[in-house]
């Protein structure tokens, strides 16, 4: 508190020079900064993908296309399997229709096709899954366990536009 002295002269007394900040409120901002940058940093790497594009003209291994089976997952259920980028000689399928049973994917037909095709085409080792627009979400995820279970390499989705 300062001192005002009212006298006649108009001196007053010196204020003192000692006065302390208080650092508490400034190192609990900080370390709330510290801690907003910490987070942040966090979710920014765990927010990203490491997404390559694989199939297409301009591919990430800048070459050739390696075969590949295309799996089109329509509304019914059915499959429709294609494949591409075979090798010269390769035996593919231009356009095999599975099925479903009661509206629901058969994981076995799909086990038998890909087996078949696995044999018939050594280097397949590519999937791509096209789901329909209104393919239901459940159809999609049947194909690509289906897919894992027979130790399929690449999966990949590239939804219908």
């Amino acid at each position: 508190m300062i001192a005002a002295d009212n006298s006649a002269s108009g001196r007053g007394k010196k204020k003192g020079m000692d006065f302390e900040v208080n650092l508490i409120p400034a190192i609990d901002l900080l370390s709330v900064c510290i801690c907003f940058l910490l987070l942040t940093a966090v979710w920014v790497n765990l927010g990203s993908l490491k997404i390559e594009q694989g199939v297409g003209e301009t591919n990430a291994q800048g070459g050739k296309n390696s075969a590949s089976l295309w799996i089109e997952v329509q509304r019914t259920g059915d499959l429709v399997l294609s494949t591409r980028d075979l090798p010269s000689g390769a035996r593919g399928v231009e356009r095999a229709v599975l099925t479903s049973q009661a509206g629901k994917v058969d994981r076995e037909k799909l086990r038998q096709a890909l087996r078949s095709l696995r044999t018939a085409t050594p280097t397949l080792e590519t999937v791509i899954v096209r789901p329909q627009v209104k393919a239901p979400y459940g159809q999609v995820i049947a194909v690509i366990d289906s897919l894992k279970a027979e130790k399929v390499k690449d999966v990949g989705i590239a939804p219908e536009s």
